[in-house]
């Protein structure tokens, strides 16, 4: 296996709205890896932590959109909520998944 060199331009100006450390805005990515290793995990933390990834239009694609996750991820964009509280909604939502969105108030 060869190193291949990893550069980061720091290019940090008023303008930029995520880390510096992370892909540009026009980047595509994949995230793979075997079951349970926590690619959910860390899909959400970059979609969902203040200044990491500034995104205004989001494509997601895998085998196991039904999860619970997934669905308070869309039902959260669709509904109007900002990533602050999609992020509340995770730390309040348990059990029944469905149950709990069809409660959620629509924002806005």
């Amino acid at each position: 296996m060869n190193n291949t060199p990893v550069q980061w331009k720091n290019t940090e100006s008023k303008n930029q709205k995520h880390h510096f450390l992370l892909p540009s805005p026009n980047c595509r990515a994949l995230i793979v890896g075997e079951s349970g290793c926590g690619k959910t995990t860390l899909l959400f933390r970059l979609l969902l932590q203040p200044n990491w990834l500034d995104y205004e239009n989001l494509f997601v694609f895998g085998k196991s959109l039904h999860q619970p996750e997934y669905k308070l991820l869309k039902c959260g964009f669709d509904m109007g909520y900002s990533k602050a509280d999609i992020l509340n909604l995770f730390k309040n939502g348990s059990g029944d998944i469905d149950n709990f969105i069809e409660k959620l108030p629509k924002k806005g």
